[in-house]
């Protein structure tokens, strides 16, 4: 206890003779050199030129020459918002396991049910998406746990909506590899007593 006191009593020693020692008043200090930065800009102020820039600042004063369109083009807008048919495919199955597949996608798929219903691009969309995540679940029950789905959806020759569902054949091949690791881990027997416990 008294080596605390001790300390405490130096160190309530050193405070005051540093005090008593540095008494000179507060030198000048420099100024800042972000108070000119930190002050109030003025809206007014023109704009300094940025050479590395290369686009000359905006003259308002200037009649802009064309005037600015209240709607957008009816090119555009009218073709992803118009109702049309649609077809899809998918690419990059193995023909091995494809059939089950195609065969129970079919039953569940969004795009084969409203096939017959004309969609806008973002209801085939939205389709294609869903579908895409289908294929993406059945893959896993048939042991492809990588799989990746991407869709496209596009314009046809004909007007209709063309999807696309592609399923990356690298991602495919994979799984055999993993049956048979996955064969040699259950039979083990490190792997047998572990699971008995």
């Amino acid at each position: 206890m008294l080596q605390v006191v001790a300390g405490r009593r130096a160190a309530a020693s050193a405070a005051a003779l540093a005090l008593f020692l540095c008494q000179n008043p507060a030198a000048a200090q420099e100024p800042d050199p972000l108070d000119e930065v930190n002050q109030p800009l003025d809206p007014s102020a023109p704009l300094e030129e940025w050479p590395d820039l290369g686009v000359g600042w905006p003259d308002m004063a200037e009649d802009p020459g064309s005037e600015i369109a209240d709607t957008p083009q009816a090119g555009a807008a009218a073709d992803a918002t118009t109702a049309r048919t649609y077809s899809y495919r998918i690419e990059g199955l193995d023909e091995t396991e494809s059939a089950a597949l195609l065969a129970r996608f079919r039953e569940l798929s969004t795009l084969e049910e409203y096939r017959e219903q004309p969609a806008n691009a973002a209801q085939v969309d939205r389709r294609a998406r869903a579908d895409a995540e289908l294929i993406a679940e059945l893959l896993r029950a048939f042991g492809h746990y990588d799989a990746l789905v991407r869709t496209d959806v596009a314009a046809g020759a004909d007007g209709a909506f063309v999807v696309t569902l592609n399923c990356p054949a690298s991602m495919l091949l994979q799984a055999p590899m993993r049956r048979r690791c996955a064969r040699r881990l259950q039979s083990c027997p490190t792997i047998r007593s572990m699971r008995r416990r």
